[in-house]
């Protein structure tokens, strides 16, 4: 493949990565800040509250600020 074609499919990588970071990332995010440390004993439980009182549409908040970073990211670092 040639270097334009490449970089294309880099960033076309970058989609399925967002999709998939977003939601760990947001979980991660909720075990770290200091006021629910004391609300979940582990990743599971953290999405199981979240999906419950907040519900799915939750875990993808942010993404498209994600996506704004592993977009360009995928096309750079494999372009």
């Amino acid at each position: 493949l040639d270097l334009k074609a490449v970089t294309v499919c880099g960033a076309i990588s970058g989609i399925p990565i967002g999709l998939w970071l977003t939601p760990v990332e947001y979980l991660k995010c909720r075990l770290q800040a200091a006021h629910t440390t004391h609300l979940y004993k582990n990743i599971g439980e953290c999405a199981a509250y979240t999906l419950r009182n907040e519900g799915f549409a939750q875990l993808f908040k942010g993404c498209f600020a994600t996506l704004l970073r592993e977009v360009p990211g995928g096309a750079v670092y494999f372009g």
